[in-house]
């Protein structure tokens, strides 16, 4: 009796293993294509250029996790990680430098991500009423005036101040000028020199401007190949 108490035990402890791993692997197996949807739709809330090599850097990193547990960790992290990583993908920085005589550099760096303020001066200066746009640009003006005044209080050594008489020595300065998205750098501080310089010429640089601005508003646009 023994005997066979044995070896039914022993008949049962081992369908109940075999059983057992083929729950385990099915689970497994599940979770393998659950995540990877998960991921796939996180991967969708990216920007668009950063799209396919962030789907392929989560999916490979997917098959090193081991556990269940793992799995549904990394790819609802990535899921909740993937609207931060597509704003700071797409946000442009417009970086200004000026190079002023006895004093130094001052820089200046703007970020064009706001949702509300952008829109909303480009429209105003599209409309027809003058006033309006001049209103516009005189805001505008003076919100880079106080920029500028502030970056130039915190970058210059202790003593050092822009001072009126090298306002007035504008023409004399150094211009440079960066538009930044991630993987693209677009330097057009000569353009800038020039708008500077040469004002009447504005809206024809304008037009430069916006050639050269193609491959940041091209949401497809490739991350290398872009002139410095």
């Amino acid at each position: 009796m023994d005997l066979i108490a044995n070896i039914i035990a022993s008949a049962v402890a081992f369908i109940a293993s075999v059983a057992g791993s083929i729950m385990a692997y099915d689970i497994c197996i599940s979770a393998d294509r659950t995540c990877a949807k998960i991921i796939r739709k996180a991967a969708g809330r990216l920007a668009a250029f950063d799209r396919q090599s962030g789907e392929a850097e989560w999916i490979a990193d997917l098959c090193e996790r081991r556990t269940v547990r793992e799995k549904y960790q990394h790819a609802i992290g990535c899921f909740l990680v993937a609207g931060k990583m597509r704003r700071q993908a797409e946000t442009v920085t417009v970086a200004l430098s000026f190079q002023i005589a006895d004093v130094g550099t001052v820089p200046l760096s703007l970020k064009l991500n706001s949702r509300v303020v952008g829109p909303l001066f480009v429209k105003a200066i599209a409309l027809k009423p003058l006033w309006i746009k001049r209103t516009a640009f005189i805001i505008g003006g003076l919100y880079l005036l106080s920029k500028f005044i502030r970056s130039a209080n915190a970058s210059l050594p202790p003593g050092l101040k822009v001072k009126r008489e090298h306002l007035n020595q504008y023409k004399t300065w150094g211009y440079g000028a960066h538009i930044i998205r991630k993987g693209i750098d677009l330097d057009l501080g000569k353009i800038f020199q020039v708008m500077v310089l040469q004002p009447e010429r504005i809206p024809e640089l304008m037009k430069k401007v916006a050639e050269c601005l193609e491959p940041i508003n091209n949401p497809h646009s490739p991350q290398v190949g872009v002139p410095r």
